[in-house]
This record gives structure tokens, C-alpha cells and sequence, in this order.
């Protein structure tokens, strides 16, 4: 399949996941206790995150901060993630979009570990 229309497809359902708010009671509370953080350019973009992880009882913020439950980002550079695991701070779970969209789409908390972004090892 061409990337172009595969990406397409892609965006095309995403953007149908925010067009409507859930009306199912569990799924307007999936995000219940998540803090999300969203770092540099995503797909969705953060607008949408935000609105629909609002919209299912999470909430987004725009810096990072203790209170982060996960980030979602599509990479970062080798020696931010070196500087994060050298740290020895509280990690949150950095994780690829698609751990976002893949919960809405199968309406529960996935595990974080599954979709770790490329270079980011779970604590040990």
C-alpha cells in the first residue's frame, strides 16, 4: 500500500475518534487519573489529544511536571533519553501516539510498556 494513503487512512480514523464524545459512561472516564504531556509534534496533534482525553476524563498539560503521568511524543534525541534515565527522577511513561489512540480504540488503559518509545527502557 502507498505511505500516502496509507497515512491517510490513518488520520482519517483519528480524526473520527474526536469528533464525537463518548457516550458510553466507562468510556467518558477512561482517562480518570491520567496526566498527559505532550512533547513536540504528534499525530494527533496535542489540540486533539487534548480534547479528546479531556473529553474521557484525563487531563493535559503544557509543561512537564511532577503530576505527569505519561508523555506522548514520536522520539526524542539520545541524549535527552540519556539525561532522563541518568536522573534517577520519577520517569513517566513516554510512549508513542499510538498508545493514546490504540486506548480510545479499545476503550481501556493499555499497558505503557507495549508502546514505549524507541530507546526508553521501563523502570527497573
Amino acid at each position: 500500500m502507498n505511505a500516502d494513503i496509507f497515512l491517510e487512512k490513518l488520520f482519517a480514523n483519528e480524526a473520527s475518534m474526536h469528533d464525537e464524545a463518548p457516550t458510553d459512561p466507562l468510556e467518558q472516564k477512561l482517562f480518570k487519573n491520567i496526566v498527559i504531556y505532550v512533547d513536540g509534534y504528534t499525530r494527533p496533534l496535542m489540540r486533539e489529544i487534548k480534547a479528546m482525553a479531556e473529553m474521557r476524563g484525563g487531563k493535559v498539560v503544557n509543561h512537564k511536571s511532577s503530576i505527569v503521568t505519561h508523555t506522548i511524543c514520536r522520539g526524542l534525541p539520545l541524549t535527552k533519553l540519556k539525561k532522563i534515565q541518568a536522573s534517577g527522577k520519577h520517569i513517566p511513561n513516554v510512549v508513542v501516539p499510538k498508545w493514546f489512540t490504540s486506548c480510545i480504540k479499545q476503550k481501556r488503559i493499555l499497558p505503557a510498556s507495549d508502546y514505549l518509545i524507541p530507546g526508553l527502557h521501563p523502570d527497573k
